[in-house]
């Protein structure tokens, strides 16, 4: 593994580096603790963050998937059955 490279201060989407975590994976790098703009803190892999494969702590995600709902009002990509036929 290489030397450290210090990611405190940083940002990265709505996520900002506040501290190194204890904890590490041997294999992939050392784990950073993270606060999101929406309030919520979360521990991610730093080589995660400079990749750019994380960029919140899954609240983009949740409210894409409302944003979609609300605009078509469907779930699973089928359209909403406003009747329901008994058989």
């Amino acid at each position: 593994m290489g030397k450290l490279i210090d990611l405190t201060g940083q940002r990265f989407g709505r996520l900002l580096v506040c501290r190194k975590s204890d904890k590490e994976n041997h294999q992939h790098g050392a784990f950073w603790i993270c606060k999101c703009d929406c309030g919520r803190g979360c521990t991610v892999l730093g080589s995660v963050l400079r990749d750019g494969r994380t960029k919140s702590c899954g609240c983009y995600r949740s409210e894409r998937a409302s944003a979609i709902i609300t605009k078509y009002g469907n779930r699973n990509g089928r359209p909403k059955r406003k009747d329901k036929v008994n058989g």
